[in-house]
């Protein structure tokens, strides 16, 4: 039952959830909703995680903004630099891309870095618009519409954010901000990867036939004995085709649609389902 609601929740998250509450995967209650997102992640579609996370608060009165904080409070941040602590956050699911919804995920995240660093920023507000900053710095650097030449430079990164920090000598110079940049100019805070296990070897990354007018893929991750997703697309699994040392000893593919599929290779090269 959680694998067929895990399923439902990558084609669309409210269905998913409507569909572990409906079936006592999960009780009814914001704890218990932000409890299977985080043990469940490494399975989770972190485009619909984040785009559930972020709904209005008028949405279902509220419950999933209840959600949203009652996830963060599953995350601790002691002691990570402020990007750090982003980082981690969005290691969960990918931030949803209206400015309304980034605004209130941000300030979920802003909320629990206060609580468990009160002395690096003087309130939430001031985390918040420091996080907000650090995302807009991310955004500026890792566009590729942005041209070399227009994008924010280190100075300028610096200068604009010494007055979020209120103007303390401890947190706003150089090196503290100036690392900020650094490591944002390093590694992108957007992790687009997101799939769990290992990728299929080279003989099974080809697109198989289709059956019928259902898409039909070959190349998958295999996660655990009972479960498998696409790697390339999150379109349906509705066929596999592995070689035997990709496949090992899995029998079973999930299908995202319809429950269960059984599948096992006829030898040790690439087979038919």
């Amino acid at each position: 039952i959680s694998l067929a609601g895990i399923a439902k929740f990558n084609m669309c998250a409210v269905d998913g959830i409507r569909f572990c509450t409906d079936h006592l995967v999960v009780d009814k209650s914001p704890q218990s909703v932000a409890s299977f997102l985080f043990e469940h992640n490494g399975k989770l579609d972190k485009a619909e995680i984040g785009a559930y996370l972020g709904r209005s608060p008028w949405f279902q009165h509220g419950f999933c903004i209840q959600v949203l904080t009652a996830f963060v409070e599953l995350l601790d941040f002691t002691d990570l630099v402020v990007d750090e602590a982003i980082r981690k956050f969005l290691a969960y699911f990918r931030l949803p891309g209206e400015a309304q919804q980034i605004g209130r995920v941000l300030d979920a995240f802003a909320f629990r870095y206060h609580a468990t660093n009160p002395t690096v920023f003087s309130s939430r507000d001031v985390a918040f618009m420091a996080a907000y900053s650090i995302m807009m710095l991310q955004t500026d650097l890792h566009n590729p519409c942005i041209p070399v030449d227009k994008k924010m430079s280190k100075a300028m990164f610096v200068r604009c954010n010494q007055d979020v920090y209120g103007g303390s000598s401890d947190l706003a110079p150089d090196g503290f901000l100036g690392g900020i940049y650094d490591r944002i100019q390093e590694r992108s805070l957007d992790r687009k990867d997101g799939s769990p296990g290992s990728a299929a070897c080279a003989k099974c990354h080809s697109p198989l036939p289709a059956a019928d007018d259902l898409a039909v893929f070959s190349t998958v991750v295999v996660d655990n004995r009972d479960f498998c997703e696409v790697l390339d697309s999150w379109s349906v699994v509705k066929h596999v085709s592995l070689c035997g040392s990709c496949w090992g000893h899995m029998y079973q593919c999930h299908d995202v649609a319809f429950g269960f599929c059984n599948i096992g290779p006829r030898s040790s090269e690439c087979g038919g389902s």
